[in-house]
Order: C-alpha cells, then structure tokens, then sequence
C-alpha cells in the first residue's frame, strides 16, 4: 500500500483556514450587503510555489469560502513563495509591503482593482486566522528539528 504523502505547511493552514464556515459567515455579516452580491460565486486560484506550498482554488459562497479543484471561471490569480506565505502569515512580512515588492502577484479580471480588496482580505484573515496557528505551527517544527 502506498504510503500517503505528507501534507505541506501551507496545505495544514490553507485546510485550517477553510474549516470554520461559521467564521466565515460572520466575517461576510459584516460585508455590505451589494459588495457581498458582487463576490459571491467568485473563484480564485491561490499558487504558493516551494516544497511547503502547494495550489488552491477557493470559492465565496453564502455558506463560505470553500476549496474547489475545477480551474473553470477562476476570475484571479495570486501567486507567492512560501517563504513569503510563511513570512505573511507569522506577521514578519506586511501584504502590502509583499504585493509592492513584487513579492506577491496578481493575474486576471480586473486584477488591479481586486488586488487591493483581496489583499485586504487576505490580510485580515492571516492576522486573524492563520498567524496564532501558524506561528504554533513553526514553534513546534523547529523544537522537532533540534
């Protein structure tokens, strides 16, 4: 039987992230109800490139944000190392500063005006979500690695 492979740091966060729909309703609550109308439904393609990375297509829906594997009607593209997802997510490295140096790349519809909406959101959910995880994450690796 062929053993599965192990998931990457970036596949453990992303999953985490993904999990909790009722904290996904709750952060869309709080989004103006015509700007929420013109998201949902949308799908982006989420590249992390690196051993710890891996690709992630997402889909806001009413319900919350879900992973999807079909690349059809994916409306933007953000790509990024790990090394720089991992710098995001433990607070070492601000999105914008990232996205200014080039760090951080956005592709497809509208890509300059959704840049600034996504980043903002990404943001948010990395400081809130994914940073306390993450950072438990690394401290962890870097006991096991001693």
């Amino acid at each position: 039987m062929a053993s599965e492979k192990e998931k990457t740091v970036a596949e453990t966060l992303i999953e985490f992230a993904l999990e909790d729909k009722v904290e996904h309703q709750a952060v869309m609550a709080r989004v103006p109800a015509e700007k929420l109308a013109a998201v949902v439904g949308r799908k982006g393609k989420l590249v992390i490139e690196g051993d710890e990375g891996g690709v992630f297509i997402v889909k806001l829906t009413p319900y919350g944000v879900f992973r999807e594997y079909n690349e059809r009607d994916v409306r933007n593209e953000i790509w990024m190392t790990d090394v720089t997802f991992m710098d995001i997510v433990i607070g070492e490295l601000d999105p914008k500063a990232a996205r200014a140096r080039g760090q951080v790349l956005f592709s497809g519809n509208r890509s300059l005006y959704d840049a600034a909406e996504i980043i903002e959101v990404f943001e948010k959910w990395m400081s809130n979500r994914l940073r306390p995880v993450a950072q438990r994450l690394i401290r962890t690796m870097s006991k096991g690695k001693r």
